[in-house]
């Protein structure tokens, strides 16, 4: 995974989800690994495509040590993208259980079966409500205010600890919003299925105002790539890095180009007011990507195309 060293045998946990499938496919195409194995409780993906002896499927939860362990034995690398996405959910929440527990998890499993290197899926919630446009850097204080943010900043500091403790190498990628042709949650998957059952509304969350960066999930995964072959190898190593586009798009925005595609001339966008989406979302939030940049690292769409090319 590192830099001047070919991935050889990669695990990862939700290879099945939205992100995942695209990082197997980004793995394989780049040619060095020899074989993929995807630790998921779905269905087996890439329906339809031309099956890859190199994809090995097994069913398993994050949440079972041993057999993940078990299936772990003989890889080089893990990639952990098993999560629950849904950052707005806070009553009931299942986040501690399936980000901070599963992580620790992980990584108890890898240090059972030998595995030093970890690649994990964080997330631009991690910094907090900063209420601004101002572009943030890696280092700059993390203050999540959902549980969902709260569970990768626990999930990160397990990840230090172990990398101080075990000598484990590890990348944190935090990802800005990725989306792209068939998501599984997020606003353009909400908002188009409420266009299919009714093309006269389309509610918003918010006032519309809310202001994000958007990254294809094509590019995402090119730049964890790009990340995966800068970066060294050595024990007890620790990088996070921002993952995000250059620039942001108002939700008001994305809400115009949902309904000039699935809409109607008529249908009438209502906004719900607040500055926030729920309880827990962050109105505002722009990465800095200069590190990324600077690896070789920049997006062909800004967030505009972005989602214009993931609702064609």
């Amino acid at each position: 995974v590192s830099k001047g060293k070919a991935i050889m045998k990669a695990f990862v946990t939700g290879g099945n989800g939205f992100i995942g499938r695209e990082l197997v496919r980004g793995l394989l195409r780049q040619g060095s690994c020899d074989e993929v194995n995807i630790y998921s409780l779905g269905d087996q993906p890439c329906e339809g495509e031309e099956p890859d002896t190199r994809v090995k499927f097994l069913y398993g939860d994050v949440l079972d040590i041993g057999g993940m362990a078990r299936a772990m034995e003989g890889y080089d690398v893990v990639f952990h993208f098993a999560a629950n996405p849904h950052v707005q959910l806070f009553l009931n929440d299942p986040h501690f259980l399936q980000g901070t527990t599963a992580t620790y998890n992980v990584l108890t499993a890898m240090r059972l079966a030998g595995i030093q290197q970890i690649v994990f899926a964080s997330s631009s919630v991690v910094y907090g409500d900063t209420d601004s446009l101002d572009p943030i850097p890696e280092d700059a204080p993390l203050a999540p205010v959902s549980l969902y943010g709260a569970s990768k900043v626990a999930a990160e500091a397990m990840i230090r600890a172990f990398c101080r403790v075990y000598d484990f190498h590890a990348i944190i990628l935090r990802l800005a919003n990725i989306i792209g042709p068939n998501p599984t949650h997020g606003v353009l998957f909400n908002w188009r299925n409420a266009l299919a059952s009714n093309q006269k509304i389309l509610r918003v969350l918010g006032d519309g105002y809310q202001e994000k960066s958007y990254l294809h999930v094509a590019e995402c995964v090119d730049a964890i790539l790009w990340v995966l072959r800068c970066q060294p190898c050595q024990k007890g190593f620790i990088d996070a890095i921002n993952i995000g586009n250059v620039d942001t798009i108002r939700l008001s925005e994305i809400a115009k180009m949902m309904v000039a595609k699935f809409g109607r001339p008529d249908t009438e966008i209502i906004y719900a007011g607040g500055r926030a989406g729920w309880v827990g979302d962050v109105p505002k939030v722009f990465m800095d990507i200069s590190r990324l940049r600077a690896m070789g690292g920049r997006p062909m769409f800004n967030s505009r195309l972005a989602v214009d090319k993931s609702i064609r």
